[in-house]
């Protein structure tokens, strides 16, 4: 039994039953100078010894419920006025002009409007837009032709213009292109040309000249002349020589005409 006892008595336990008798007998021991009224009165190493170990950590407790939402709080204070901004330049009017004829936008005349920026703007007389206009200076209108023919001889070809040009063309002008690109001089004789520098999907005419492109011929022709020149078209003469066996003579192809440069 003393030996069951012997192995509870500790260091800690013998401190701590001092510290209670001191306490319990605290005037006796007063007088002799042992009373002990704060943990600085304990030697440090005593001390730490007598403090025991901190514990596990215990189990997060479950979350609380959300709270419920505040008040809205006041409503704060208008903020300053801002400063006023500059005032925008004025807006110009729009600004409308006659224009004499012969004008290069206008070659008929007309009026010229101006709007804001400078731009510009024109509402022209006559040609091309109205009845009884003539093609303006420099302009191009395009179109399509072809024959066919079944006896050899003389065959003709109108070209009409939808939009007259104000004077015919002279005959040095008129030029039959052939899918190589060089003019037909008549008699299968072939030149090298600058007038006509389009093709047959996309024909094109230097100003003052009229350009017929070949597509394609059946049987064999040789072109005459553009012999007669209107204001309003052109009739060429095409001579056909020999005619192929069930097809006789055709050919077809594009055309394109640019009035001349206006002259003062």
């Amino acid at each position: 039994m003393f030996s069951r006892i012997l192995k509870r008595v500790t260091y800690v336990n013998v401190a701590m039953t001092l510290v209670l008798v001191f306490a319990m007998s605290g005037g006796a021991f007063a007088a002799g100078k042992y009373l002990i009224t704060s943990t600085k009165q304990i030697k440090p190493s005593v001390l730490k010894q007598l403090t025991g170990k901190a514990g596990p950590a215990g189990k997060n407790g479950t979350n609380g419920a959300n709270g419920a939402n505040g008040a809205p709080g006041e409503k704060g204070a208008p903020g300053a006025n801002g400063t006023n901004g500059a005032n925008g330049a004025n807006g110009s009017s729009v600004g409308s002009t006659a224009l004499a004829s012969k004008n290069a936008n206008c070659p008929e005349g007309g009026s010229e409007f101006t709007a804001a920026e400078n731009k510009k703007s024109y509402a022209c007389n006559g040609s091309p837009w109205t009845a009884g206009g003539t093609l303006p200076a420099k302009k191009t209108e395009t179109g399509t032709w072809g024959f066919s023919a079944h006896a050899e001889g003389d065959q003709l070809e109108h070209f009409d213009f939808p939009i007259p040009l104000k004077e015919p063309l002279e005959a040095e002008n008129t030029h039959l292109i052939l899918p190589n690109g060089k003019e037909e001089k008549g008699n299968h004789v072939e030149a090298e040309q600058t007038a006509c520098p389009g093709t047959v999907e996309e024909p094109k005419a230097e100003p003052g000249n009229f350009c017929a492109y070949i597509q394609a011929t059946v049987g064999e022709g040789v072109f005459g002349s553009f012999g007669f020149r209107y204001r309003s078209g052109i009739i060429g003469v095409f001579e056909v020589t020999k005619s192929e066996a069930g097809f006789g003579y055709a050919a077809f192809g594009s055309w394109a005409v640019t009035a001349p440069e206006e002259t003062s």
